[in-house]
């Protein structure tokens, strides 16, 4: 990165100054009493931060790491209950119970279509009875 576009990136940070009231606070059960002061100004570089909301894909948290599918079939909402929990169940027996359990309650929790939401619930609630070990 060249030196220009670094300095594109950076802006900077004028921080007023200000007076700071005096305070007491405990330490080891002794009391310290800070006096008054005043805090003088500063000014830094920090890096560019853009718009907030404004995130870029590459940036965005949530990044699935494989989609639920097994060979040709994959899981989809859109998919029958029964299709979906078969797909479901060829899924843990290759991948195993935990890791299919967590793939799924990631898409649920990010997911904003009700519907994709109420089908992976209903599914997590399926694969809880079928598969969950009795203790």
């Amino acid at each position: 990165m060249g030196k220009k576009l670094k300095r594109l990136l950076e802006i900077v940070v004028h921080r007023r100054g200000y007076k700071r009231r005096a305070y007491t606070y405990r330490r080891n059960g002794k009391l310290i009493h800070v006096k008054a002061t005043r805090v003088k100004p500063t000014t830094y570089k920090a890096k560019d931060r853009g718009k907030p909301g404004k995130t870029p894909k590459s940036r965005q948290w949530f990044h699935p790491k494989r989609k639920l599918k097994v060979g040709n079939r994959e899981w989809k909402a859109s998919h029958k209950a029964t299709y979906r929990r078969r797909v479901l169940s060829a899924l843990v027996k290759k991948r195993g119970y935990a890791t299919v359990v967590r793939e799924l309650n990631a898409l649920r929790n990010v997911t904003t279509d009700r519907k994709t939401k109420q089908a992976a619930t209903a599914d997590m609630k399926w694969l809880k009875k079928k598969y969950r070990s009795k203790k």
